[in-house]
């Protein structure tokens, strides 16, 4: 079995950390937040502290696409520029809304007749298993 140095492994680990270089960044328009990630943030917990669902995670990965080069991989003190989901979501929603088709009530399904099924009153555990094994 081979042996692991815990130690070297974890300063090397903590060298790599220190070695990311974090660097301001400005939001573009007034709408647009910044945002610093702490330890343990995703940007499933980013989008759900910030826009209450976990839903728009692609959308703050895409508006910072020139700093996170792989959505699972963000660290803390890092700084998000947060898009304005309102006024990027709001055509989109209408043009959704537009393409629905009109709903129709689906027909009522009649359910089936079942055959009744017979169970075996086993109330000791060996006997359900060699019953199991029969």
């Amino acid at each position: 079995m081979r042996k692991t140095n815990v130690k070297a492994v974890a300063a090397a680990m903590a060298a790599a950390m220190v070695s990311v270089a974090v660097t301001p960044v400005m939001p573009v328009s007034a709408a647009e937040k910044t945002y610093t990630v702490e330890r343990d943030d995703n940007l499933s917990k980013i989008s759900e502290k910030v826009y209450g669902t976990r839903d728009n995670w692609r959308a703050i990965y895409e508006r910072n696409k020139d700093t996170i080069k792989d959505p699972n991989i963000i660290w803390a003190n890092q700084q998000l520029i947060l898009p304005d989901i309102a006024a990027a979501t709001q055509p989109e929603q209408t043009a959704a809304a537009e393409a629905q088709p009109e709903q129709t009530a689906a027909p009522e399904v009649q359910p089936e007749q079942t055959a009744a099924v017979e169970t075996a009153d086993i109330s000791d555990t060996q006997q359900w298993i060699d019953a199991l094994y029969d």
